[in-house]
């Protein structure tokens, strides 16, 4: 067996939970294997073409971090015997810049550009209506109510 080989042999130390019962293709063709908890972010890749990350990103999502935790589980894929971060790569930068191990989905897919472009197009932030809407269905607050009075004049 030669170098290349034996590296892509090595065992990685990051624990895999599995379904048994694999889900069927949700999306772009794309199969939920299961999780990956990643305490090794050299286990982790980047795919190439990514957009760059956004420092402002970095310190809000940090903030919310400290606060909150994390939510949502960047998505994965098992190549070349990595990670590669398909969706979530702020969130795995944070998490690596905080020292804190990380909850992954893993997925297979035929075309990991194409899901990445896909996951990255559907995002967006929240607005100021959604806060209004927010701050009117869960803290039944009335000023909110205003607001949205004012708002949709």
């Amino acid at each position: 067996m030669n170098g290349a080989e034996m590296q892509n042999k090595k065992k990685l130390k990051s624990k895999e939970i599995l379904i048994s019962n694999n889900i069927d293709n949700i999306y772009y063709d794309i199969k939920v294997v299961g999780f990956v908890y990643v305490e090794d972010y050299n286990e982790l890749g980047k795919v190439k073409g990514n957009r760059n990350i956004d420092p402002k990103n970095i310190s809000n999502i940090k903030e919310s971090y400290k606060e909150h935790g994390i939510f949502s589980c960047p998505i994965v894929c098992k190549k070349d015997n990595k990670y590669m971060v398909i969706d979530g790569q702020t969130r795995v930068e944070v998490s690596t810049q905080l020292g804190l191990p990380i909850m992954c989905l893993l997925v297979e897919v035929p075309d990991v550009n194409k899901v990445m472009i896909a996951a990255n197009a559907n995002h967006r932030n929240w607005r100021p209506e959604d806060y209004l809407k927010h701050g009117i269905e869960y803290h039944k607050n009335k000023d909110y109510s205003y607001l949205k009075s004012v708002h949709d004049k």
